[in-house]
């Protein structure tokens, strides 16, 4: 049954420095209508939750938003969701005890609303992106004492870009797509997979997760060539710069000897058009690894969505099974 409540008429929990704990191993899920409002929530986010599920249902998703919380990161959530693309972000929750727990929450559109899938995070990214929502939280409230929340969200959210271009990530897109596979990676190292041996559940299902998985690994093989191959073409792009620099000194000095010395000026005229030819096949060649960077990130993220959704429904299934939604 449905909450009636508002969310404004909800008693909001103080936080506490208490962490509502679950494993790595479980995932928790919701789907909300257009309007963030929860019309389903599995065992799992009850439970950490603290609520009941008729609390939940039918209430606004930020019934569990965290003070800690810089609006801004709520704004890329929903900017995505709207565009009609999926996210992924790091999110600290507040339960109604007032303890915390943080999430990896991947959306996704979906007919009628909105699906979150919502896993634990610990890779080795995490903790600078709990000092990055610290930092950029604090200019989100500086900056609302002088021009109001709606402008400081929009500054908040540049700040918190510029935190993350200094990792290396050229947009919000390029750092989810890595956030998200690092989380996978660790989860995956850190949790026992078990054989799901249940007759009820699809065989279809069972052998598309390992399969999955398999192809995860796969791409972050392929990431790893293609670091490599940046690397390599920055050397080669500064080696063709320095040797067409070279030659266009050569060609300023010979024009200074006498006319039997020409012939340096022709070999360092020939060294600067091959240099400059050169140079220009080798950023055409960046360009293309900067595609090719942007499409592994893409199809990663995308197959890794694939697999969360899969251990979802096998999730789900186990739940329905076990008569956890029976009445």
């Amino acid at each position: 049954m449905a909450t009636n409540k508002k969310i404004k008429d909800v008693p909001r929990p103080k936080p506490t420095n208490v962490q509502s704990r679950f494993q790595y191993d479980e995932l928790f899920f919701s789907v909300t209508d257009p309007k963030s409002h929860i019309t389903f929530a599995n065992e799992i986010f009850v439970r950490v939750s603290k609520y009941e599920e008729k609390e939940i249902i039918g209430q606004l998703h930020k019934l569990i938003r965290h003070p800690d919380m810089p609006r801004a990161v709520f704004k890329i959530f929903w900017d995505y969701l709207k565009a009609d693309k999926p996210v992924a972000a790091y999110v600290k929750n507040l339960a109604k005890d007032g303890s915390y727990y943080w999430v990896m929450a991947l959306a996704f559109p979906c007919e009628g609303g909105y699906l979150s899938i919502r896993l634990k995070p610990g890779g080795p990214f995490f903790e600078k992106i709990k000092s990055y929502y610290a930092e950029t939280l604090s200019v989100e409230k500086r900056q609302e004492e002088k021009v109001g929340k709606r402008k400081a969200m929009d500054l908040s959210e540049d700040h918190l870009m510029d935190l993350l271009e200094r990792e290396g990530f050229e947009n919000y897109e390029e750092f989810m797509w890595n956030a998200l596979q690092i989380e996978m990676n660790h989860r995956q190292e850190l949790i026992d997979k078990k054989h799901q041996e249940n007759s009820d559940i699809p065989g279809s299902l069972l052998e598309l997760e390992p399969t999955l998985r398999k192809l995860v690994e796969s791409l972050e093989q392929l990431k790893k060539i293609h670091e490599g191959l940046v690397t390599h073409s920055n050397y080669i792009l500064k080696l063709a710069r320095s040797i067409l620099f070279l030659s266009t000194n050569a060609q300023i000095g010979s024009a200074k000897l006498d006319q039997d010395d020409v012939a340096l000026s022709v070999i360092a005229e020939n060294m600067g058009s091959q240099s400059m030819r050169g140079e220009q096949s080798l950023i055409g060649m960046k360009e293309n690894i900067h595609g090719l960077s942007e499409l592994i990130g893409k199809l990663n993220f995308d197959i890794v969505s694939a697999s969360l959704q899969v251990e979802m429904t096998i999730r789900f299934l186990n739940e329905i099974n076990d008569g956890i939604y029976n009445e």
